[in-house]
């Protein structure tokens, strides 16, 4: 029997038994059977149900692969129009606004914020420690708070104090005009970090 003929059989059990029929007599199953329970019959339909998409997908389990999204890129234009705030943001929405500026959707890859945050390291801008919590933080150095990187403390909703890197205009800027080299330098695992 080939494959797909296969699963479309056990679907039809599994659909059968989620009904309360025994998929080989056709006749109900006694109320008694362990397998008329409410839970199992759920399960059934649920197994029926995804069978039903791998059926569709030909037999492949998962989805079907998806076209592949292109990398990420920004014009000189577009990079001209990055909203630069006066107040100093976070690098996450440094990368947000790059982001919306290069008109980022569901062809293009969006541009995360570790491939800046790993060349500021190797630039000596940023260096990595453990907080006292145990978790690895990035700590701007002299030569960062030279071009705009702070390190502030902030309050959770809590009342717990913890620290957050800001990103004055200053900064925000320098990360632009060098954003071509960022993306070209390779990431960790020897690809383009965007």
């Amino acid at each position: 029997m080939e494959e797909l003929q296969k699963l479309q059989r056990a679907r039809e059990y599994l659909q059968q038994l989620s009904q309360g029929i025994d998929p080989i007599s056709h006749e109900a199953l006694p109320q008694e059977n362990g397998l008329t329970g409410q839970r199992l019959r759920n399960c059934f339909a649920y197994v029926a149900g995804v069978l039903g998409q791998v059926i569709e997908n030909g037999g492949q389990v998962g989805r079907q692969t998806r076209e592949k999204k292109a990398p990420f890129s920004i014009s000189a234009q577009q990079l001209s129009q990055v909203e630069l705030s006066d107040t100093p943001v976070s690098l996450s929405v440094v990368v947000q606004r790059i982001n919306e500026a290069a008109g980022v959707d569901e062809t293009k890859k969006k541009l995360t914020h570790p491939p800046l945050a790993n060349w500021l390291i190797k630039r000596g801008f940023l260096q990595e420690a453990n907080s006292i919590q145990g978790h690895k933080t990035k700590i701007p150095t002299l030569k960062a708070e030279l071009i705009g990187i702070k390190r502030v403390p902030r309050h959770d909703a809590a009342g717990k104090n913890y620290w957050v890197n800001l990103y004055t205009r200053e900064a925000q800027q320098f990360l632009l005009d060098h954003l071509e080299q960022i993306l070209q330098e390779p990431a960790g695992d020897g690809e383009p970090s965007a």
